[in-house]
């Protein structure tokens, strides 16, 4: 009699254990969290430098004093350039867009003869050269390929020489360029370019002293340039976090 007593309250037991143990809340494995990483923005300011080539021309043409054309040049110009840049970009989806400017140090320079004006030679030299552009991108994560174009304005270094004689004239000039290029970021902050772009300085006049007197010289700049650059971009990107 005791036997089963004893038996039927272990099975009491362990039924009501088992009801206890079924109220209880059950223990969910420790969520884990990890850093991952955003994707590039190329939202910011960045400054940085670039060097390149250019070549180009510079077409003159004299008049004389009654305005009568009675030679032309056409002279071709070619040097090394390099500078600084800096700008601010903002992005918003893939497309990028933002401001820029640069100046630059250049000795792109050419001599011609004068065509119809025998002993005459003119030569052009650009010289400190700048531009304020707007850029507009698209962006494929670290890869930026954009457009370009603004604003330029050059300091522009005229001869014109017989020989013993010469006219000399420097002036600062404005007009406008356009271009294109790509844009690779190497990390959240650095940044290398590949550019080209085509500069059109204007055209400016000389009245000549020495070499004929009372005669105006009439020329135009212009130049195509590829430049390689790398940039620094202030901030970067952050960690966001996600859990698993």
């Amino acid at each position: 009699m005791i036997r089963k007593i004893l038996l039927a309250s272990v099975a009491v037991a362990a039924m009501t254990g088992a009801a206890a143990a079924a109220d209880l809340p059950s223990r969910k494995a420790p969520v884990a969290y990890a850093p991952v990483a955003m994707a590039y923005s190329w939202t910011g300011f960045y400054v940085g430098g670039q060097i390149g080539y250019a070549w180009g021309e510079h077409k003159g043409k004299i008049y004389t004093p009654a305005n009568v054309l009675i030679g032309t040049q056409n002279g071709k110009s070619k040097g090394l350039l390099g500078g600084i840049h800096a700008g601010y970009n903002m992005q918003s989806g893939a497309i990028v867009y933002g401001l820029e400017a640069d100046i630059e140090a250049s000795n792109v320079r050419g001599s011609t003869a004068v065509a119809a004006f025998p002993g005459f030679f003119a030569n052009a030299r650009i010289g400190t050269q700048g531009s304020f552009r707007g850029r507009l991108g698209f962006a494929a994560d670290r890869a930026l390929f954009y457009v370009t174009g603004g604003v330029a304005a050059a300091d522009i270094k005229t001869n014109v020489s017989t020989g013993a004689l010469v006219d000399s004239a420097s002036k600062t000039k404005f007009g406008w360029t356009l271009g294109a290029g790509v844009e690779y970021a190497i990390s959240n902050n650095w940044s290398v370019r590949g550019e080209y772009r085509y500069t059109d300085f204007g055209k400016h006049t000389n009245t000549l002293i020495a070499t004929a007197p009372g005669f105006n010289y009439k020329e135009g700049v212009t130049d195509h340039a590829v430049r390689l650059g790398l940039s620094y971009k202030f901030g970067g990107p952050s960690a966001i976090v996600a859990k698993y």
